[in-house]
């Protein structure tokens, strides 16, 4: 008898013990937040000025990838006021023409994307200009609707990008 309850609360012990480990191992890592950096932005988008300055997130890897399509990438992130920048550029190692991704909002959102093997909305280019940590991006495109977006947005330095899932 004794036996057999030493059995039943070793059999218990494991099962808390098994069950323990499985909530732990359901818990997250919180993503850390990029670090912010100074952000100029001196956009035209059709006949109204969205200009900016103050902190956001820019962000460089030099090898990453999307849709299989090995680039070198830039991002920004910027949010103020009800106004928004989100830029991505991907510069391709093959030397295929560079790709990006732009999304402003200011009052109305419009969003371009020249990714590959994504859904192309809108058109134009961005090119990157490098100064010191940072740099300036310039920007001729067009919205699906038309709509033009022309300027240049400005980050003051990059940080190590971090790739979304970890």
């Amino acid at each position: 008898m004794h036996q057999l309850a030493s059995v039943r609360i070793l059999t218990g012990t494991i099962i808390v013990s098994v069950a323990t480990l499985a909530a732990t191992a359901q818990v997250r890592r919180a993503q850390p937040e990029q670090a912010q950096v100074k952000i100029t932005i001196d956009l035209k988008i059709g006949s109204e000025p969205l200009q900016s300055a103050g902190s956001g997130s820019c962000t460089h890897a030099p090898q990453a990838a999307i849709y299989n399509v090995r680039s070198q990438l830039r991002s920004v992130r910027y949010s103020a006021d009800g106004r928004a920048v989100q830029l991505t550029l991907w510069d391709p190692i093959d030397g295929a023409d560079d790709m990006f991704s732009l999304s402003t909002t200011a009052g109305t959102t419009r969003t371009i994307s020249t990714v590959r093997g994504g859904s192309v909305v809108g058109s134009g280019k961005v090119t990157f200009e490098p100064a010191g940590k940072g740099g300036t991006f310039r920007v001729a495109a067009a919205a699906a609707d038309g709509t033009a977006i022309a300027g240049t947005i400005k980050c003051d330095a990059f940080t190590p990008h971090i790739a979304e899932g970890g």
